[in-house]
């Protein structure tokens, strides 16, 4: 219970918190002299006049914030000036900036200049807050307050309040609360002359203590004095708050510098010098993974931070210490990209600040003798190191110690090449593969970066089904998710990503489960071609002792051609056939061994990987075998076949098939004795095959 009881505690004072901020803090002289806080005649400081009446009538415009307005006067009503900032204080932030207000009645008045703070629901409390200002008094009236704290939008109702006494030739200040005796400082303070001031404000709950607390002239950027040079307290009956600021005529002279804030260290800024940004040289040292950067060295530097940019994102910041450093030596970043750098030149924080960036270096490309047009990898080519197989490397790493390496410009984090291949759905034949450990141990492999890219392919397949991997590429400053991918155990998948970069781009696989992930081969193409549907392949025809006739169905855009692929039945692949030309369907498979079974895929060949990439294998064809008993025309069953005008009859039930002279089937009808066509004139070959599985061919003629 009293976990909780403090966590709600807590969130109440973050409420609280940001209840106190109805804007950006620290206010200072650009918003206290902004044009549209001061009389738009740009020489009067107050915009409107509100009289003194209880109540206060509803004036013609809103009260807003950040406006100067007279909130009540006493006759003459006279506004303050304002012209371009004269006071000066050394190494105060705002010192000799913006606008001075200018006190010059011709009788000091009780005439109020009120800067509303916040708009009406809204107010500063909960914890102090600071108003430093300097100021150059040449004449006042004695015991009045200048500078003061309201409570209220209206500002009738002021709170803490800094006044001017009498000192002997000069004078001293005091603070004080609405009615309260003042408590008045002993530093003597002469005329004609500028000073710092800082008035304190902390409001306070019921039953809280208020306190107001004056300070003259202390240390630009050092800590808050511990005894301020007046300071009195009263516990108030209500809630208390800052609303706005009033500053009265009770003097004649100026004010400057104002600065409000919830926080010492802002309204006591040293003046800081802006460093101007370095002049930048070319790189050179220039290599795979870094390059040295150069610039001419600043005179009041402390230091310099070379940033390094991939196009508009920041790569990296290194600090470089020391005025007279004038190069660094950058390291660690990808290779084959390239890069520019700027220089910033470091101040001290007190006299000088940071300068803005360097115009950007001149581009450095990151050397790689292995950067690439294009990939593709051949994990069988004996380029990769030692091959760990099941016959020679037992055992293989175990889990969590997996091996990295780095070749042909690939990196293998938690990864080894492995002599297991596999054959691919496109007909590729993998002899071995690149084996990545478990993702909990952080397994990768990184690509050589490419000139360019349209599309990456990549044949993967994981150890435990429907895991996968995720595709990375780097990008400003880290690695960013291409895409995630699910692989299968029972086939090699193979994964076409589109991903057009124009630029040096590096790129990476990464395991995303707790199994292993076999990785077989990477391409990347500067063309995003399509990949062309699979034919569709027939019944073989044209049957002899040493071969026969494959069919497929024509494959639009196969501008390449085919490619037949026949099997034997230990899926031996004995004949690779190409054919040319979009339309043909069908080749002459000739040199196979009688009566030996064998099946065929059909693979359609693209343009080269312009518009369309290669197919994927076809199904495999039913089984077919080169027999004698095939031969044209040898009669093998008692069976006949007999043409009558465009129908074949037979005298018996079987299937009948009529191929044209090519070899295409272009009928077949199963378990009838008779077929009708409406085929065109010319020879054919029927082949019939009774329920015995014996077969006869035969010539007809339509």
């Amino acid at each position: 219970m009293k976990k909780i009881t403090l966590l709600l505690a807590l969130c109440g004072l973050t409420l609280a918190a940001k209840a106190i901020y109805p804007q950006t803090l620290p206010i200072d002289y650009s918003q206290f002299f902004a044009a549209s806080a001061i009389n738009v005649n740009g020489t009067d400081l107050v915009r409107d006049v509100y009289p003194n009446q209880t109540p206060a009538p509803s004036p013609a415009t809103p009260i807003l914030p950040n406006e100067w307005t007279f909130q009540y006067a006493v006759t003459p009503l006279v506004s303050p000036t304002v012209e371009a900032s004269t006071l000066s204080y050394s190494n105060y932030i705002d010192n000799n900036l913006g606008k001075n207000i200018v006190f010059s009645p011709a009788t000091p008045t009780r005439n109020n200049a009120y800067y509303p703070l916040t708009s009406l629901n809204t107010a500063y409390t909960g914890k102090p807050f600071y108003l430093s200002t300097l100021i150059n008094m040449s004449s006042f009236r004695s015991a009045d307050p200048f500078l003061m704290f309201g409570s209220q939008i209206l500002g009738t109702f002021q709170r803490g309040k800094v006044q001017v006494v009498t000192n002997g030739a000069g004078f001293s200040l005091g603070v004080q609360f609405n009615t309260e005796t003042a408590v008045n400082g002993t530093t003597l303070l002469n005329k004609n002359t500028t000073y710092l001031v800082v008035a304190k404000i902390s409001p306070a709950a019921a039953g809280g203590t208020e306190i107001i607390s004056v300070f003259v002239n202390p240390v630009i950027g050092g800590t808050e004095p511990v005894t301020p040079e007046a300071t009195t307290s009263i516990t108030p009956s209500q809630l208390l708050y800052i609303k706005g600021i009033n500053i009265r005529a009770t003097f004649t002279g100026k004010m400057a510098g104002m600065r409000f804030s919830d926080n010492w260290a802002d309204v006591v800024k040293p003046y800081v010098t802006k460093l101007t940004a370095p002049a930048v040289q070319d790189a050179d040292g220039i290599s795979a993974t870094g390059f040295t950067a150069h610039w001419t060295p600043d005179a009041n530097a402390v230091g310099y931070d070379v940033n390094v940019y991939l196009g508009s994102n920041l790569v990296s910041t290194t600090n470089a210490v020391g005025q007279g450093t004038a190069s660094l030596a950058i390291t660690g970043l990808p290779s084959g990209l390239i890069y520019n750098y700027k220089v910033i030149s470091k101040g001290n924080g007190t006299t000088f600040s940071d300068s803005d960036p360097s115009i950007p270096a001149k581009e450095v490309i990151s050397t790689n003798t292995d950067n690439k047009a294009t990939i593709r990898t051949d994990l069988g080519d004996g380029t990769w190191g030692t091959v760990l197989n099941g016959s020679t490397e037992f055992p293989y790493p175990i889990a969590g110690v997996f091996p990295s390496s780095s070749a042909n410009g690939f990196d293998l984090v938690k990864g080894y090449i492995r002599g297991v291949g596999n054959n691919g759905p496109k007909a590729e034949v993998h002899v071995n593969n690149i084996s990545l450990d478990y993702s909990t141990y952080g397994s990768m492999l990184a690509f050589p970066t490419v000139n360019s890219v349209e599309q990456i392919e990549i044949h993967a397949k994981s150890s435990s089904d429907n895991k996968g991997f995720v595709v990375k590429e780097f990008v400003g400053n880290g690695w960013a998710v291409v895409g995630n991918y699910s692989t299968m155990n029972s086939v090699e998948g193979i994964f076409v990503i589109s991903i057009s970069r124009t630029v040096p781009t590096k790129f990476r696989i990464e395991n995303s489960f707790t199994s292993g992930l076999s990785v077989y081969q990477v391409i990347t193409r500067t063309t995003n071609p399509a990949t062309l549907p699979a034919p569709t392949v027939g019944t073989a025809s044209a049957i002899t002792t040493t071969g026969f006739t494959a069919n497929w169905t024509q494959v639009p855009n196969a501008s390449g051609g085919y490619v037949v692929r026949v099997s034997d039945a230990a899926l031996v692949v004995r004949k690779v056939i190409t054919v040319t030309g979009q339309t043909t369907e069908s080749v002459a498979v000739t040199g196979l061994i009688t009566n030996s079974p064998y099946t065929y895929k059909v693979s359609a060949i693209g343009d080269g990987d312009i518009a369309f990439s290669d197919s994927y294998q076809s199904v495999a064809s039913a089984s077919v075998t080169p027999s004698n008993t095939t031969a044209l025309d040898n009669q093998t069953v008692a069976s006949s076949l007999t043409v009558i005008g465009r129908n074949i009859f037979s005298s018996e039930k079987g299937e009948i098939s009529v191929f044209n002279l090519q070899g295409k089937q272009v009928l077949n009808a199963k378990d009838v004795s008779s077929l009708k066509t409406d085929l065109v004139s010319g020879l054919y070959i029927v082949r019939f095959t009774n329920e015995k599985g014996q077969t006869t061919n035969q010539k007809i003629a339509f």
